[in-house]
């Protein structure tokens, strides 16, 4: 812009930073002013005799809340196209759509103009090879909030067609149609203005062609071809786009619902911040982290660009999306929860609803009936996304491309390490987690499950290929286009980036290629991994993985055990362990090569038709992390019976998720509650956990093995992690204890014995077998049963035996298999067996004879002390338990003593 009165003017009226009250701007160059109204017509006087003199400017208007109905029409075409394709006609047709629509809106009474623009010809690209034309529609005397012009587009665009039939252009009406417009926070070119040249185009600023005088009683219409053309003060104020508040056209009863409430003024495209509507959430103390004094969200303002990325999203997603009920209002909490500015969005989903019967105020009612959540489980952009790739993958490629060419494009401006992180986010957030800042904790989805990959190092590869290439790829573009045909050349000798278009293309050329190379600098990718945690931060992510109890990983996909359903995994799943086997839902278990040798040891270990079905059907439950039995197995027998090689087999087969635990875990007092237990902490996720015996004589701990039976959740903290480091989590694992003596059980309570099951392994593996029990022994089988050959077959086996119970929901032990366990409760009772041992029944004295002798409770206490003293040292039933199981058996002792049994030895 040259030099003068003007550019004084606009130098004195430089606006503050970040004040919020711009109201031009210079277009291209991100110079902002702010005009006072009562110095507007000193600056159009300015303005109009600057173009008078000089040509057009590129000096933009900000709208205001409220402003004149306008309509942006932009036609993009492949290739040069020399003509406007678009008619009169056409556009007479869909003015009088337009005005009858508004007229639901707002009362208009009069005779209307429309004033209809266009460039004198389409704007063609030489570096993108296609033609860019156009409409702006202003109606002076309607003024609207923005409600209303996005309720009008919602109702036309489904009909954009009739009015503009065969015009073939290369998007689609929802970006030809723009709405950014029409939300009353962007910029409109003041008349006499026009976009800046670039990529090879001199673009040409709109001009008034002609009017529209629409009349509001029959609908009829009149062309007038004689308007005043003159870029006069006058006629840049009547085509303003900026009027007062209370300048609004009056509402009709329908238009009414349209009114903008005034909380719902928006400041820089989104309120600052905004109370939260619901339950409130649970206070702490005062000022502490868990108090919230205020209820107040905070919330950054929707840009244009992420409305414009969810946007693609929202039209990408299936009409079964808003056509029933349930998922289009999954969609509306999803929107809601993402920013509560997206209302328009809604509406524009709705209104494509194909059963006519979408109604803007019952949707709008829907909206505002939404609440706002912005922590906890909730849909969000992630669901979003999510339903965009399963419903329209290509659609959800192109969104997702466009939206990283954005973030390259700011990137290679502004040349940080913090909007580098931006690009490497967008595009590999579904792949990366960071699960802990501090330790720089990273997981990777590869497959069908997450990984750990140290300090994010498979990330930070990426930057020197993937993201390298992606900049490469921008910078071909320009290049491709700086040699199009028909592209400017610079003058010889002429390098200003400022006003020559090969220039600015060369030095942003240049500035990829700067950032390409930054991309194999160590010290710059550092940085980025740096910036990248704050980016990938997921805090919740070492709560959530492996806590989906219906799914189990294998090398090739993953098991549902609620649905039965073999299918891919999915990040969303969260799931880091794996069975490192893969599963064939195809292919019967019996097609394994192994099989029939399998199946003879598993006969051979379990000959009982009952035990085997039985413990094979439970060891299938493991698939599931839901308990749904809570038991605990003691696997037991004398050794070379085969117990070691069937729980080696299965621990093969469960891959991760099995592992072995300490027996001290039952055998040892519990850890104070702020103890690091990591013994419990590797329990998180896994489906089937086995101990070996313990020391002779050793009792377990029941309070403990209930507890782990239970599956309850627990709290636990792993070694060298801090206090608040805790993990909450819900046990999922089957509790196995493989020993040749059982151990000692203290304790008689029903809680302890309904979860206690013995698996009794009667077989014995021998060189010379001469007894039933008796089996060859097999040397291989050691090797075979930690095999994955075995292992993959007797998974399959499991995955067979799982589906075809339904899960096994109610397990019950047979009959067998409870005499085992009986009998082990009868020995694990001390009092029992003292009663037996030293408790003589005595027959009553016949008629006439002398009573029996009396046992007095001292006598018993003695006897059992010293008793206890040799057979049972490590019990801890006290005498006080002996005196009730005796009454219950033969009654309060009577004075002197019970006289129906002696004590002692028989």
């Amino acid at each position: 812009m040259q030099a003068g009165k003007l550019q004084s003017f606009l130098d004195a009226h430089r606006a503050e930073t970040k004040s919020g009250l711009e109201t031009h701007q210079l277009f291209g160059h991100g110079i902002l002013y702010t005009i006072p109204e009562e110095k507007m017509d000193d600056f159009y006087r300015l303005y109009c005799n600057h173009i008078s003199n000089s040509g057009p400017l590129t000096i933009t208007e900000k709208m205001t809340r409220i402003g004149p109905l306008r309509v942006d029409l932009d036609f993009l075409y492949e290739g040069h196209v020399e003509d406007h394709k678009h008619t009169q006609a056409m556009t007479i047709a869909f003015v009088k759509a337009y005005m009858s629509e508004a007229a639901r809106y707002v009362q208009i009474k009069d005779i209307t103009d429309v004033f209809v623009m266009e460039k004198p010809e389409p704007t063609f690209y030489p570096g993108k090879k296609e033609s860019k034309s156009g409409i702006h529609l202003i109606v002076p005397d309607v003024r609207v909030n923005r409600n209303i012009e996005l309720a009008i587009r919602n109702t036309l665009l489904p009909k954009m067609d009739d009015y503009f039939p065969g015009l073939e252009m290369k998007k689609d009406w929802r970006e030809t149609y723009d709405k950014s417009p029409l939300n009353h926070t962007s910029w409109w070119a003041l008349l006499g203005s026009k976009k800046p040249a670039g990529e090879g185009a001199t673009p040409q600023p709109y001009q008034l062609k002609y009017s529209i005088e629409w009349d509001p009683n029959d609908t009829a219409v009149a062309i007038d071809e004689e308007v005043n053309r003159e870029i006069k003060p006058e006629n840049i104020r009547k085509f303003s786009i900026r009027a007062p508040n209370n300048s609004e056209t009056p509402f009709t009863e329908l238009g009414k619902a349209y009114a903008l409430k005034e909380e719902e003024v928006r400041i820089s495209g989104g309120p600052g911040i905004m109370p939260q509507r619901g339950r409130p959430p649970q206070r702490g103390e005062p000022s502490s982290r868990a108090s919230s004094p205020t209820r107040v969200v905070y919330l950054q303002p929707l840009s244009e660009s992420m409305l414009k990325y969810y946007e693609g999203h929202v039209f990408n997603l299936s009409a079964e999306r808003f056509n029933s009920h349930d998922e289009r209002t999954n969609v509306g909490h999803c929107l809601k929860n993402i920013h509560p500015d997206l209302d328009n969005l809604w509406l524009e989903f709705c209104s494509q609803r194909t059963d006519g019967k979408y109604d803007p105020r019952e949707a709008m009612a829907k909206w505002q009936g939404f609440n706002f959540r912005n922590d906890g489980a909730k849909l969000g952009v992630g669901s979003l996304r999510h339903w965009s790739r399963t419903d329209n993958l290509n659609g959800y490629i192109e969104i997702e491309k466009r939206n990283i060419d954005r973030l390259l494009d700011e990137a290679t401006d502004t040349q940080t390490e913090h909007d580098m992180a931006q690009v490497v986010h967008a595009k590999f957030r579904d792949e990366f987690k960071c699960a802990r800042f501090s330790a720089s904790a990273w997981y990777w989805f590869a497959g069908h499950t997450w990984r750990e990959t140290d300090k994010g190092v498979s990330l930070q590869c990426r930057l020197s290929s993937d993201v390298f290439r992606d900049f490469f790829r921008k910078e071909t573009e320009i290049t491709n286009m700086m040699n199009a045909d028909g592209f400017p050349q610079c003058p010889e000798g002429k390098h200003d980036p400022g006003s020559c278009d090969f220039c600015k293309a060369e030095k942003k050329k240049q500035a990829y290629a700067h950032m390409r190379k930054q991309l194999r600098m160590t010290r710059f990718k550092e940085n980025v991994m740096k910036e990248c945690r704050e980016l990938f931060l997921d805090e919740e992510f070492a709560n959530k993985v492996d806590e989906n109890k219906n799914l189990i990983a294998f090398s090739n996909g993953v098991f549902d055990t609620l649905t039965f359903e073999f299918r891919d995994g999915k990040p969303e799943d969260y799931i880091s362990f794996c069975t490192n086997l893969e599963y064939h839902p195809d292919r019967p278990h019996e097609s394994y090569p192994c099989w029939q040798e399998l199946n003879k040891f598993l006969h051979d270990v379990l000959p009982d038709t009952d035990v085997r079905e039985y413990f094979l059907a439970y060891l299938a439950t493991s698939l599931s992390g839901n308990n749904e039995a809570q038991k605990f197995h003691i696997l037991t027998g004398t050794g070379s019976n085969g117990k070691s090689m069937l729980m080696n087999l299965m621990s093969t087969a469960m891959g991760d998720y099995a592992c072995k635990a300490p027996i001290s875990l039952l055998t040892q007092a519990r850890n104070k509650s702020a103890a690091a237990a990591p013994e419990l902490v590797r329990m998180k996720g896994r489906r089937f956990v086995t101990m070996q015996e313990p020391d002779e004589q050793v009792p377990l701990n029941t309070g403990l093995m209930k507890e782990l039976a239970s599956s309850e959740k627990i709290t636990a903290r792993d070694l060298y992690a801090g206090s608040k480091q805790m993990l909450d989590f819900d046990l999922q694992a089957r509790f196995n204890l493989a020993c040749n003596e059982k151990p000692k059980i203290n304790t008689q309570d029903g809680g302890t014995w309904r979860r206690l099951v013995v698996i009794n392994f009667l077989s014995k593996f021998v060189a010379d077998p001469r007894l039933a029990h008796e089996k060859p022994i097999d040397e291989s089988i050691v090797q075979k049963s930690q095999s994955k050959e075995w292992a993959e077959a007797f998974l399959s086996y499991l995955v067979f035996l799982y589906t075809k119970g339904k899960g096994f929901r109610k397990l019950v032990p047979p009959e067998k298999v409870m005499e085992y366990t009986s009998e082990y409760k009868e020995d694990s009772d001390v009092i029992a067996k003292f009663i037996r041992e030293k408790i003589h029944a005595l027959p009553e004295p016949p008629a006439g004879e002398p009573e029996n002798p009396g046992v007095t409770w001292g006598t018993i206490t003695r006897e059992f002390v010293e008793w206890k003293r040799t057979n049972e040292p490590a019990s801890k039933v006290v005498t006080a338990d002996l005196r009730k199981q005796l009454e219950n058996i033969y009654k309060k002792m009577p004075r002197g003593g019970w006289t129906s049994f002696q004590c002692g030895d028989a």
